[in-house]
């Protein structure tokens, strides 16, 4: 008794035929229906494992014939034979038959007792009885069910990637399977439809392509392909357009990007690409897992493909985009994956290795070719390929420390960027990023020049280029002119002397040219820190981060734990002031012993001072440390992320409980500390006025505050250029938090990687700022800012910049009147 699987998107519809067909039967053929997903959230779609178990129910050794409604419900039983025995595997038939006239045909001619071929050729031909019925008397031909034709290759490199873009595009159009065979070199044939087969045809200029197609446009897609063929696919015989980077050397000679790091490089281009990894297992237990992670993996590869070709198609050009228009096909390419899909369900193979597998052997295949120009598309291949391969398989640990030169990168992370070595790496310039990234701010504490959002055009720059990048102004050029690089050398030499004399004078105390004191503070998370930030100049500790206390442990530190740290630290800075930030958790800083909870926005969710205030027994432990080590020191406590003023009420209470616990156990503390609030919180500046009678002092925190105030992360590439705390909103609301500081005759410091920035220095001293606190590298550049400017050039620097629309004219105001 043959059996019949019905596979569809729709369960309801799978069902529908298996009913329809069953009132035929009458138990004479076994039927099993293959329909939808499990997924409430998206119930249509196909299953491979619905459709292995639907085969099983039905299977017999006379056969099992699958007949699949179109897509992926061909795919999923494609790959369901991969999981069923190889014994079974060879009786089941997959039939391209329609499918409900299908089901009816092979259920009629099973009945008469037919093999399973003889089948699966009746329900081949099962519209064959309608079509008739329904052509028009006037009209005798049949409908065109097969065609062949032959083309010659006329384009002068053939049948490379962007050409076979096309084919595959306009197969697409038309309800014909066509396949397409070198007849010159006997190669193929492939369908059309892979654009993998179609580069391994190596078809070059004068060869013949043989062309054949089955179904009802069958002579339409052959007289359309054959034209596009004929015709050079559109490319004629011109010169092939320049890659990318020789486009941008031949036109403006210049990229532009984000200014990120102050200072001037010149040298040689160096590409830093850390190696995708391989496959760390190479087998996995469980096939359906591993097939879902790989299509999700393949599925962000895409994006990415699609959004790196919309900028290239925008920026620089058609023809250049061409190619990740074939790295697309390529990661959709349906013969990639029928086999990454058999090593993992045959197989058992992972999906990093299998992914890993099948690119490399699609990849090789190029690579034997005899063409050089279709070799060298093995590359673009591989690319693509491990687009996916770094989501499965991550990437290589790889230090850059030996790039000498300007290092070029689509992005790096802040471990990478602290690997670099300042004396060899001249400047950095990437691909994606922002100015306000923690990789860009450690690459400003290093003393390293930067550009980013630079656009992929960056990647196409041959390594070794001469270059020549302005972290001042956001531009990289590409092999510069003798007079461009005369210029930016000059410019090079001072700033290179500006900060040796910034350097040899850092112990000096910061004073405006006109004498106005500032003080210059650190941020600092250690004693190290500590003992680094004295060496560079700081007159104390403007935020002690203490979560290096609680991170990266199971349980919560103890009180005499606390206590220690904060007296090494304290005795490192030797007499100078100490402000503690008492714990900053949530957001990306998740504690194993704090129940965060799952939240789908944890930027906005439970942390800082909400997690103390919900967790009172680590929060009143942490204030009783701090009180004992201000007994022998000049502590101040800082409360993060306030929002409200009951917050700051209930903060004030935890600390009198602190006080009278330590007070009953004898313990010699400090009961006068001063206790600040941080203005991070777009609330906590608007009702800044209300909470100056409240708090003691003000520590303002541009780097939440402007992700805050401008609802766009500084990581997400995309919308980076608007997370920039010179934003003139930004801007009035660190005016308004020090106007009510002074009104309120209490102290207002600025602690926002803003504070590092020289080129804002003026502006913020303009707005009444009389304290900074930044990264200990950056405080002799800071001093330096500070003493090139006299109050009334830095308010009228301020005045300026609040009056100005956007941040990019800020910077530009303040670039150009910069010492």
């Amino acid at each position: 008794m043959i059996g019949i699987v019905i596979v569809s998107h729709s369960a309801r519809l799978a069902e529908g035929v298996c009913e329809l067909a069953a009132q035929m039967a009458q138990g004479g053929v076994r039927l099993s229906a293959a329909g939808g997903t499990d997924s409430p959230d998206n119930p249509l779609g196909t299953d491979a494992f619905k459709v292995a178990r639907a085969v099983d129910s039905a299977y017999s050794d006379d056969g099992v014939l699958v007949l699949m409604d179109l897509g992926s419900a061909v795919l999923s039983a494609e790959t369901a034979l991969e999981m069923i025995g190889e014994e079974r595997r060879s009786k089941v038939r997959l039939c391209a038959a329609p499918l409900v006239e299908g089901a009816v045909a092979a259920v009629g001619r099973a009945l008469a007792g037919a093999g399973l071929d003889e089948v699966a050729r009746e329900a081949e031909r099962a519209l064959e009885a309608k079509a008739a019925q329904l052509q028009p008397p006037a009209r005798e031909q049949a409908p065109a069910c097969a065609a062949a034709k032959t083309a010659r290759v006329s384009n002068r490199l053939g049948l490379h990637a962007r050409p076979a873009v096309r084919v595959v595009r306009a197969a697409a159009r038309y309800q014909a399977r066509i396949t397409v065979r070198n007849a010159t070199r006997n190669r193929g044939p492939f369908e059309a439809s892979s654009i993998n087969g179609l580069l391994s045809l190596a078809a070059r200029q004068g060869d013949d392509l043989a062309l054949a197609a089955e179904g009802p446009d069958a002579a339409d897609a052959l007289a359309e392909l054959s034209a596009l063929i004929e015709n050079g696919f559109g490319e004629g015989d011109g010169a092939v357009a320049a890659p990318l980077a020789v486009r941008a050397i031949a036109g403006a000679g210049e990229l532009s990007g984000v200014a990120a790091s102050r200072g001037i490089a010149i040298g040689p281009l160096r590409h830093y690409r850390a190696g995708t990894a391989a496959a760390a297992t190479t087998s996995a237990p469980d096939p359906r897992r591993e097939w879902q992670r790989l299509l999700e993996a393949i599925g962000e590869a895409e994006e990415e493909t699609r959004h790196i070709g919309e900028w290239t198609r925008h920026e620089i050009g058609k023809d250049e985009a061409g190619i990740f228009d074939a790295q697309l096909l390529f990661l959709t390419d349906k013969g990639l994956r029928d086999r990454a899909a058999a090593k993992v369900f045959g197989d058992g193979a992972s999906a990093a290795y299998a992914w890993q597998e099948a690119v490399r052997e699609a990849s090789q295949r190029m690579k034997d070719l005899d063409d050089p120009y279709l070799r060298e598309r093995a590359a673009d291949v591989a690319d693509a390929g491990d687009r996916v391969l770094t989501r499965l398989a991550g990437e290589t640990e790889t230090r850059p420390a030996d790039c000498e030169g300007v290092v070029a990168a689509r992005d790096l992370a802040p471990s990478q960027v602290a690997a670099l070595d300042p004396e060899k790496t001249v400047g950095l310039c990437l691909e994606a990023g922002g100015a306000n990234a923690h990789s860009i701010i450690l690459a400003r504490a290093m003393g390293i020049p930067a550009v980013v959002g630079v656009g992929p055009a960056l990647a196409s720059i041959p390594d070794g280029a001469s270059v020549a990048l302005d972290g001042d102004r956001g531009q990289l050029w590409i092999e510069p002119d003798p007079a461009r690089v005369q210029e930016l050398g000059r410019r090079r030499a001072a700033w290179m002397e500006t900060r040796k004399a910034a350097r040899a004078s850092r112990q000096q105390p910061a004073r405006t040219r006109d004498g106005r004191r500032i003080r210059v503070l650190a941020n600092i998370s250690g004693v190290e820190e500590a003992r680094a930030a004295i060496e560079q100049g700081a007159e104390g500790v403007g935020v002690l981060r203490t979560e290096f206390l609680f991170l990266n442990r199971t349980l919560a530190p103890e009180e005499d734990e606390q206590f220690r740290a904060y007296s090494a630290i304290a005795e490192a800075l030797r007499g100078r002031p100490l402000v503690i930030r008492t714990l900053d958790a949530g957001g990306d800083k998740i504690l194993p012993y704090v129940a965060h909870g799952d939240e789908e926005n944890p930027f906005l969710g439970w942390r800082g001072i909400r997690v103390s205030l919900g967790r009172r027994d680590l929060f009143k432990t942490q204030l009783k440390a701090i009180l004992r080590a201000a007994a022998a020191a000049e502590v101040e406590i800082l409360l993060p992320m306030v929002a409200s003023l009951d917050e700051i009420r209930a903060a004030r209470e935890v600390l009198e409980q602190a006080k009278a616990e330590l007070r009953d156990a004898g313990a010699r503390f400090n009961g006068d500390v001063k206790l600040g609030a941080m203005i991070e919180v777009p609330a906590a500046a608007l009702i800044a006025d209300r909470l100056a009678r409240e708090a003691d002092f003000f520590s303002i925190g541009t780097n939440d505050l402007t992700q805050y105030v401008m609802a766009a992360d500084r990581t997400n590439p995309r919308v980076s250029a608007i997370a920039d705390p010179l934003q003139p909103p930004v801007l009035r609301m660190v005016r308004q938090a020090v106007a009510a500081a002074r009104e309120a005759n209490i102290g207002a410091t600025l602690c926002g990687e803003l504070a590092g920035d020289p080129l804002a220095t003026a502006a913020l001293i303009g707005l009444g700022l009389e304290e900074f606190s930044v990264s200990a590298p950056l405080i002799p550049e800071v001093k330096r800012a500070i003493a090139c400017v006299t109050m009334a050039e830095a308010e009228e620097a301020a005045r300026e910049a609040l009056a100005l629309d956007s941040s990019p004219a800020v910077r530009s105001y303040l670039s150009r009147r910069a010492p």
